[in-house]
């Protein structure tokens, strides 16, 4: 990529999640046009790979309001509207691209012929506190929840997130996020550890990944030309519903990658 847009960017900023997160690319972008299109009284083609364009062509004509009430919601925690891998802008192999030009060390993988240095911009990138405390409701955060409805919405994340081993995915995260020194569980304790592990699963990990890929020289060839910034924000009002604790964090990661 960066062969075709060389100079064309100069400082970049990744906020709370990235391209690896879980909700950021629509897993089956046909079914959702479809189910859009069926209830805003557009004609579904019977070939939909060769016809697509008429549907298109019907929502463009659709007012925004009736987009807007239309009815396609996605499962809890994924995305029905957003990016799709098309093949084209966005490859089938994005995954495997970004691992190929950016982690040479990893097993089965090897630079892309011709392709030397690396990003030569400086990156931003970061978090806040408590990124997927909006997921839950007043009642929730006010009183926080038993273990039963916080194994019900793990479970749940890990089912719409994952396709392989999803029992043992699912006890390492409890295990993980479990205060084993309580020997009581008050219910805003498990409130917290559920907020944390949601946080760390959509938006902490694959910003932090991204932004740790990115702060490397590309294929380790020549010395590293940019900065790069690990950030926490934790501002929170006086009078906010979810005080937190203190916590700030600017950590320059060229100190690490040079």
């Amino acid at each position: 990529m960066f062969i075709f847009v060389a100079g064309l960017f100069h400082r970049a900023i990744l906020l709370s999640g990235s391209a690896l997160s879980s909700w950021a690319l629509v897993e089956d972008p046909v079914d959702f046009a479809v189910r859009l299109a069926r209830q805003v009284n557009c004609t579904i083609p019977e070939d939909l790979y060769r016809e697509h364009e008429l549907i298109v062509d019907c929502l463009r004509d659709i007012p925004l309001q009736d987009l807007m009430a239309a009815d396609v919601a996605a499962p809890t925690f994924l995305s029905s509207f957003g990016p799709s891998v098309d093949g084209v802008v966005i490859k089938s192999d994005f995954h495997e691209d970004l691992w190929t030009n950016f982690m040479p060390e990893m097993t089965g993988f090897a630079p892309a012929p011709g392709q030397s240095g690396g990003p030569n911009y400086d990156l931003m990138f970061g978090v806040v506190t408590s990124e997927s405390l909006w997921k839950f409701s007043a009642t929730d955060i006010a009183a926080g929840f038993e273990g039963e409805r916080r194994d019900k919405i793990i479970r749940t994340y890990v089912r719409n997130a994952y396709t392989y081993h999803l029992s043992e995915i699912f006890f390492t995260v409890v295990n993980e996020y479990t205060d084993w020194e309580r020997t009581v569980l008050h219910p805003i304790n498990t409130r917290d550890a559920t907020v944390a592990a949601l946080s760390d699963a959509q938006f902490v990990a694959p910003v932090v990944q991204t932004g740790d890929l990115l702060s490397k020289p590309l294929h380790g060839i020549g010395p590293k030309t940019h900065k790069s910034f690990f950030y926490v924000f934790d501002y929170q009002t006086k009078d906010g519903d979810y005080p937190q604790v203190t916590l700030r964090i600017i950590s320059p990661y060229q100190s690490s990658h040079n």
